[in-house]
């Protein structure tokens, strides 16, 4: 077989499911063991446990918002969703387990502290049946950062024994004390505890015990966030299913109970301070609408006082009829003074016989009583001038009379006309006041509107804000939860704990995986060659042939007439031998080394000797390992000429160092010698050249048993004399790192035709049908 054989190394190993039952088969005792302890432990474990109850109810979250009395300002805003009127589920679910409703919870329920009873080798929760009730100093709560567990031993003879314990970032601090009477409160280093013992819990004169465990409130809260469990009944329902499990079934439905309780009080405490809120708004809403409607109105008084309006429409329009009037008499007045100024001009024109024209349209009756005197005068002229002369008494009588009667009309006429002017003026000037009052209608109107609008606005807004308040009101007291009770608080009678086999079964498997993880840890920790799939693994050179582990084996096993898997196994790599050596030149020089001493290579070297030598083969054994020779030993030979005596001393003879073997007469030992100073030069010395020489020429086989490799160069120098070289790897001795420094020699072509030897196994021989195991030196 020829080692210059640079394959890559093989980095993994192929599954291979008989190495997997070599594997359970060499650690049955842990995969009996552990599983065995493991289900005697779930067993006990099962029978000590304490049946635990499952507690749960059922809440149905109402979807409408019509008892919300937000809905009030959603309508006064207009707005129809404005804050929502059913929030989702999830968010209900936070709520019921918000540290104010858990913390509330710990208080009704006096939660804060639990009272265990032992019975048997276990405590039971005590819960409204608590043989000894604790009182606690003063502040101890708000004080209490941790936990504070306090056991109790009561004997048959009323001894009290009081073991307190707090536990307070990582430390603990312990108090012990022991009285026979509760009468008076034990003092401790966190304050005067009290204990009140209910006296009807047990017979008289039977002992208990106790423990009483408290802890912070921040604790309790996460202790009963994780005891709670919160569901949908499933994913198209508004219903919410309460839960918990523990010991005490009466415990259970408290909590369940008076959870549901306060959340449902909760919520109705909320819709009663929104209606609140909302009421007292709106009362202040009102006081301040009331006296913003009272300025308004009062504008509206001062207004009207201001302009002298009672109904702007009705003054409207008499100052219109007004304004009319007096233009009918202005232009009456008018049509007067034209008249009146017509007989002016015609009576200064006329004569004395000329008639005034009579009219009726004006209004001065002694004006018109005069013109018609006038006329009458004028008539009586006019007869008297037909039948008279001109000088007639008489008609210069007439004639006088309409002279001065003229002349009075003419004066009368300037008064009139004044008095006209006046009056036409005082019809002008009432005409103009209610020209301009129309004018300013709708000045007033406007203004009036505006602040008629005003006083409009705040009085609905008085009359809605009443109604609403009213609604607020109502709501107050008609306010509802909006969560219904399904079910009450229900508990199961069949406890939630697992039955003993299925815990015997679980353990089973439990101790199978941790037999199976032991194994894994100690093969992924191992760093040494277990077999020959190890082997294989971390090199590709040949291996020749395996040794098994024997108890008690002698150094030499050939003549014996025991051991006959051992003797068969060397046997076999004396036949694999001729292979071996079938390259080399001489095939006859074969090195055995190791890695480190205590491989087994001495061992080997003279059984494989022995072995050859019972087939007729002359066979030189040579001790070359110098500076700790074995081969002396096991054989009884004295070492004290040898190999260095041979190379160090020219006068010696080869005869002068071989030794015939007793055990076979074609057998010659070389031991090694007297134990040199300078064991590496010696090696180098031609003598030895001439030893070898000599060897090779008279014998079929050279067995050299030399130096470990990885501690000295002795085999290196040796090697220039090998034909092959047998590698022996002990089992559970030798390292990968061994593995991967005969690879580095192969590669480097530091010893001739490497082959391997793994000694120490453990494999089944079938042929046999028993195990037999490899030498151990």
């Amino acid at each position: 077989m020829d080692n210059n054989n640079n394959q890559q190394l093989p980095q993994q190993e192929e599954f291979d499911i008989k190495n997997i039952f070599k594997i359970v088969r060499k650690y049955l005792w842990l995969f009996i063991t552990l599983p065995v302890i493991a289900v005697i432990i779930g067993v006990v474990y099962a029978k000590l446990q304490v049946p635990e109850y499952t507690t749960s109810a059922q809440l149905l979250i109402k979807s409408d918002g019509s008892n919300n009395p937000l809905n009030i300002l959603n309508m006064m805003t207009g707005s129809s969703n404005m804050f929502g009127s059913n929030g989702e589920l999830e968010d209900e679910i936070l709520v019921v387990k918000s540290k104010k409703l858990l913390t509330q919870l710990i208080i009704d329920l006096d939660l804060r502290t639990d009272t265990y009873i032992k019975k048997g080798l276990t405590y039971r929760i005590a819960y409204q049946n608590e043989p000894l009730i604790a009182i606690y100093p003063q502040n101890f709560w708000k004080e209490l950062k941790g936990g504070l567990i306090i056991d109790v031993k009561k004997k048959s003879n009323g001894t009290f024994t009081f073991n307190f314990v707090l536990v307070e970032n990582k430390t603990k601090q312990k108090f012990k004390h022991i009285t026979t009477s509760l009468d008076e409160p034990i003092k401790t280093p966190w304050g005067e505890f009290s204990f009140v013992e209910q006296p009807n819990f047990a017979p008289k004169g039977e002992g208990y015990k106790l423990r009483i465990a408290t802890a912070n409130i921040k604790g309790r809260i996460a202790a009963l966030d994780r005891a709670i469990n919160i569901s949908r009944l499933n994913k198209y329902s508004n219903i919410l299913v309460f839960s918990t499990v523990s010991q005490s079934i009466p415990r259970n439905e408290a909590i369940i109970n008076k959870l549901i309780e306060i959340y449902n009080q909760d919520k109705v405490a909320d819709q009663n301070q929104a209606s609140k809120q909302m009421s007292d708004f709106i009362t202040e809403r009102l006081a301040l609408i009331t006296d913003e409607l009272k300025d308004v109105e009062k504008q509206v008084e001062n207004y009207r006082k201001q302009h002298k309006l009672a109904n702007i429409p009705a003054q409207a329009n008499i100052f219109i009829q007004s304004a009319g009037e007096y233009e009918k008499q202005i232009a009456s007045t008018d049509i007067q003074l034209s008249i009146v100024n017509f007989v002016e001009n015609y009576l200064k024109k006329a004569s004395n016989t000329d008639l005034i024209p009579t009219t009726s349209e004006v209004s001065n009756p002694a004006f018109v009583q005069a013109i018609s005197e006038y006329n009458e005068l004028v008539l009586n002229y006019l007869k008297a001038a037909r039948g008279g002369t001109e000088n007639n008494p008489q008609i210069i009588q007439i004639k006088e009379k309409i002279e001065t009667m003229r002349g009075n009309i003419l004066n009368s006429i300037d008064n009139i006309k004044r008095t006209m002017e006046i009056t036409k003026n005082d019809l002008t000037k009432k005409s103009n006041e209610y020209s301009s009052k129309i004018k300013d209608v709708p000045t007033y109107e406007r203004e009036y509107v505006e602040i008629s609008r005003q006083q409009q606005i705040k009085e609905q807004l008085f009359l809605f804000l009443l109604q609403k308040r009213e609604e607020a009101q109502l709501s107050l007291a008609m306010s509802t939860s909006s969560a219904k009770v399904i079910d009450s608080a229900y508990t199961q009678m069949q406890p939630v704990s697992i039955g003993t086999r299925k815990i015997a079964a679980l353990a089973l498997l439990i101790g199978l995986i941790l037999a199976a993880g032991i194994v894994y840890l100690i093969g992924f920790f191992k760093d040494t060659i277990e077999n020959e799939a190890d082997l294989k693994r971390f090199t590709t050179l040949p291996i020749i042939g395996t040794l098994p582990f024997e108890k008690d084996v002698p150094q030499i096993v050939m003549t014996s007439q025991k051991h006959d898997i051992l003797k068969e196994k060397i046997r076999m790599l004396r036949t694999y031998l001729p292979f071996v050596l079938a390259n080399s030149e001489s095939g006859k020089t074969v090195i055995i080394t190791s890695s480190i001493s205590g491989e087994g290579k001495s061992f080997t070297a003279l059984n494989l000797a022995i072995s050859l030598a019972m087939i007729n083969k002359k066979v030189a054994l040579v001790g070359l390992d110098i500076r700790k020779p074995m081969l002396s030993k096991y054989l009884n030979i004295s070492n004290k000429y040898g190999i260095t005596n041979f190379i160090s001393d020219e006068s010696l003879t080869v005869a002068d160092i071989q030794n015939l073997s007793e055990l076979n007469k074609n057998l010659t030992v070389f031991l090694g010698g007297t134990i040199p100073p300078n064991p590496s030069e010696l090696l180098y010395n031609t003598r030895l050249d001439d030893l070898f020489e000599f060897l090779k020429k008279n014998f079929d086989y050279v067995i050299v048993d030399t130096a470990p490799t990885r501690m000295l160069p002795d085999t290196y120098i040796i090697n220039r004399f090998a034909d092959a070289v047998i590698y022996v790897v002990r089992k559970g001795f030798a390292k990968y790192e061994d593995i991967k420094h005969i690879n580095t020699e192969q590669e480097g072509h530091t010893l001739n035709n490497i082959n391997l030897l793994l000694n120490g196994t453990d494999l089944t021989n079938s042929k046999y049908g028993y195990n037999y195991y490899a030498y151990k030196q």
